[in-house]
């Protein structure tokens, strides 16, 4: 990992160094990726946020806006982490591209419910248990609608970075605890005892591998 960061920061003071926007983007995006890989997000969150503005397409900011959400759901930053979810979301939905809105919307729902904000956090398990169904993902919609906890294994996936996926070792998942909720009619109904947590087995999917 040292060897590598020392490569893209190289390749970082060259695109600087030459103006070239298009790799000093890549140099970034590899960056923060070495440092999200490390538990380091703080410093992820830094890199990509320098990032932002050479971001050219709205897909592009999909997932940036998403890593970066995913990063401070990590530092139980829980704020920002619903306020770059709820960007990602956005964006998704400007591209039309429901598997990225069925990924934000999971991760805003997650940040909602460490802030203690339930009736949120169920409305946004619903659109993306909707969302999963559109793109007939089951193993999603078995994630969202659990009433028991899933040992690490298949979860969401349809991007890059934190996306969840049956191949990703360590991704962010979520789990309900026995008695957190209860299924009705496909969604979710959640108790006022309801108490979600995020669980990390081996991180990220095709994004963070070379």
């Amino acid at each position: 990992m040292v060897a590598a960061l020392q490569s893209h920061r190289k390749d970082l003071e060259i695109a600087k160094e030459y103006d070239l926007p298009d790799a000093k983007s890549r140099a970034l995006d590899n960056i923060g990726r070495v440092f999200a890989r490390v538990g380091k997000y703080q410093q992820a969150i830094d890199t990509w946020e320098e990032k932002i503005p050479l971001a050219k397409t709205t897909l592009e900011k999909t997932w940036l806006f998403h890593e970066i959400g995913r990063c401070y759901l990590e530092l139980d930053q829980a704020w920002q982490a619903q306020h770059y979810g709820e960007k990602s979301q956005q964006c998704a939905e400007e591209e039309g591209d429901i598997e990225w809105q069925l990924n934000a919307s999971v991760l805003v729902a997650q940040a909602q419910v460490k802030l203690r904000d339930f009736e949120s956090a169920v409305s946004n398990f619903e659109k993306a248990l909707e969302r999963a169904k559109l793109v007939h993902n089951n193993e999603a919609q078995q994630a969202i609608v659990s009433v028991s906890c899933p040992p690490p294994g298949p979860r969401l996936r349809g991007g890059r970075g934190w996306v969840l996926s049956p191949s990703v070792s360590q991704s962010p998942g979520i789990y309900y605890p026995p008695t957190a909720g209860r299924v009705r009619g496909g969604v979710v109904a959640f108790k006022s005892s309801l108490l979600l947590s995020v669980y990390t087995a081996s991180r990220y999917t095709y994004s963070y591998s070379k």
